[in-house]
């Protein structure tokens, strides 16, 4: 069993215009990461994004459109013995607007939420929150850093021996997508 750990960056709620990610074997071992940049998502008038694709140009994968960035990923979402796994639904309800809007297959199935996770006794705990509590390095609006967040939260997990099939829930899509195609 191996893992595909991914978190987005977007604007207007579902745009994704970086997506990073981490695939790990079923030892956790880190088998490759990237970065990859939307150039086709206009980021020039706002702040952050804008300077994280800045920063982050130079060392990503560039595609233009949710097509090219899907073909990227796909492979990790149809072989058998990858799971998914994201930090909440967030990043899947995302993409699938994303695919809906450009008419492309949606993806289905079921992914590993490490937000359902107990780590305190208090309701779902944001990312960035966990990652002081457990003192992870991590720098925000950065999807590769979360998802590193996300694999060392998982791999305390499966060090905790955590039955990880609790935590596995179908991926989401939403009937209406979160935006609508007007620019």
């Amino acid at each position: 069993m191996r893992f595909f750990i991914w978190d987005t960056e977007r604007i207007k709620n579902t745009k994704i215009y970086m997506l990073g990610y981490i695939y790990v074997d079923s030892d956790l071992n880190i088998l490759s990461q990237n970065i990859i940049i939307d150039d086709s998502i206009d980021v020039s008038n706002r702040n952050a994004p804008k300077r994280k694709v800045n920063e982050f140009r130079n060392i990503a994968t560039i595609v233009f459109g949710v097509k090219e960035l899907f073909d990227e990923i796909r492979d990790f979402f149809v072989e058998d013995d990858v799971i998914p796994v994201c930090f909440s639904k967030e990043d899947f309800l995302a993409l699938n607007d994303q695919l809906k809007l450009a008419n492309l297959d949606i993806v289905e199935g079921s992914f590993l939420d490490i937000s359902n996770m107990n780590f305190f006794s208090e309701e779902k705990v944001a990312l960035g929150k966990l990652a002081i509590h457990y003192d992870i390095q991590h720098d925000a609006h950065n999807p590769l850093s979360d998802a590193l967040v996300t694999y060392k939260l998982l791999k305390m997990k499966i060090e905790e021996n955590v039955n990880l099939s609790d935590y596995v829930v179908s991926i989401p899509c939403k009937s209406k997508t979160l935006m609508s195609k007007r620019p």
